[in-house]
């Protein structure tokens, strides 16, 4: 029962990273995430900019937990319960740094952007994967990055 608990944190991290990781292709999705979500009207500058670097901060954030979670998986703790911290750890974060970087009236705003960004896109690609067996090309073999659960 537990293995099956920590292997949906794995994948439910894997498909975090790899959509927080295509940097400049998902500088839409952080706009579009801002705009749904019902953000104040940007100067086109401003929205873009913004857009990038909230784009960029999450592939940043994204690295450094991978980089976070290897280590600590590689100096002896068991990696389901370090998937778990490192998902636990990436959605408040993330959810600052959205608040910070679009300058949200709320921090809820910033979590509800953060599930735009990342979640709806990351549940596309599951059903792609579910419906058709097919996963994206990725740069990096993020699977390879993140230990798996032993049985």
């Amino acid at each position: 029962m537990t293995q099956g608990i920590y292997e949906f944190f794995r994948q439910v991290l894997i498909v975090q990273i790899i959509i927080s990781l295509y940097w400049p292709l998902n500088i839409p999705l952080a706009a579009l995430a801002y705009k749904i979500r019902g953000g104040m009207a940007l100067k086109p500058f401003s929205f873009w900019l913004r857009s990038s670097v909230a784009a960029l901060g999450m592939a940043c954030l994204s690295v450094s937990l991978m980089g976070f979670d290897q280590t600590l998986t590689h100096i002896g703790l068991p990696p389901g319960p370090v998937h778990i911290a490192m998902f636990l750890m990436f959605v408040p974060l993330g959810a600052w740094w959205m608040f910070t970087v679009f300058k949200l009236r709320d921090k809820w705003e910033g979590l509800t952007t953060l599930l735009l960004f990342v979640f709806v896109p990351g549940l596309v690609l599951v059903l792609v994967k579910l419906v058709f067996g097919y996963e994206p090309p990725h740069f990096v073999d993020v699977k390879d990055w993140i230990d798996e659960i032993p049985v």
